[in-house]
């Protein structure tokens, strides 16, 4: 037996040991923002603060069974396209809250087809306005900070949070609140022109990862979830409909389909008992 067809037979027993033994080096926070880190974010979102509920955030193990519910209309679209719908009807119904003039999306090339048919229920908020109003935040310092979601968001390089100090009004509060929301609008406008141009997005790439990590049967926690762009829009959305009351009517998420397929997608019913929170 020659030497070179030993050394051959020894490497090729060090890399079958080797590839036994591989284990993927990214845990599911680095795949989500991998895809941040390659491309401008024109959509930055907010680092929300999640309620200290040890027996809600482990997960599908310790919440309610999923409920049987009435066919979802935009069930059957593939992931990209469901990202889409959901970033659409978040935009729209965050109109409710926000003062910002914005032009409606008047084409979108890569989903073409799909626009046509959304267009007229996605495309603006045409109800009613609920601006925010001081009774919000008057008792914002002696509550915990997941009940304002909205004061993580960044009107510019920072939180709004880092720029509140106990000395100001609750109405000051809600000037700055509103600057937040109508710039946040702003950049979900700017995702939505980018998915519609070139058929993706960094946080688009973030809910494909995650869909990949659940699909090496990784269990995901609401730490997981609250880092993808529709989830963290559902708490944020969730949180300004019940106002003050600190409690959703039962009906918060029904509207929004999308959302409620994406949770579907992940085996994540059990984060809408996380959400009504």
């Amino acid at each position: 037996m020659s030497r070179n067809f030993i050394t051959f037979i020894a490497l090729g027993s060090l890399f079958n040991a080797c590839s036994s033994i591989y284990r993927d080096p990214f845990d599911v926070n680095q795949k989500i923002s991998w895809a941040d880190s390659h491309y401008e974010n024109k959509n930055p979102l907010p680092q929300i603060e999640l309620p200290q509920d040890r027996s809600i955030q482990r997960g599908p193990a310790s919440t309610p069974k999923k409920a049987k519910e009435a066919p979802n209309p935009v069930n059957g679209l593939n992931p990209k396209a469901l990202y889409l719908t959901s970033l659409w009807e978040q935009y729209r119904d965050l109109g409710r809250y926000s003062n910002a003039h914005s032009e409606k999306i008047q084409h979108c090339p890569k989903y073409h087809n799909l626009f046509l048919k959304y267009k007229k229920k996605y495309n603006d908020f045409e109800g009613p306005k609920s601006p925010l109003t001081a009774s919000r935040y008057e008792k914002m310092w002696d509550l915990p900070g997941h009940h304002y979601p909205e004061l993580k968001l960044r009107p510019d390089d920072r939180p709004l949070e880092n720029r509140l100090d106990k000395g100001m009004t609750a109405q000051a509060i809600v000037t700055q609140a509103q600057k937040a929301i109508d710039q946040y609008r702003l950049n979900m406008r700017k995702e939505l022109t980018e998915i519609c141009e070139s058929g993706s997005s960094p946080n688009l790439n973030a809910y494909l990862n995650l869909l990949n990590h659940k699909k090496d049967n990784k269990k995901l926690t609401a730490k997981d979830l609250i880092k993808i762009g529709p989830m963290a829009n559902e708490y944020l959305l969730l949180s300004l409909e019940k106002g003050h009351k600190m409690r959703a009517p039962a009906s918060a998420t029904s509207k929004r389909h999308s959302a409620n397929a994406i949770l579907n997608e992940v085996d994540g019913h059990w984060f809408k008992a996380y959400l009504m929170h």
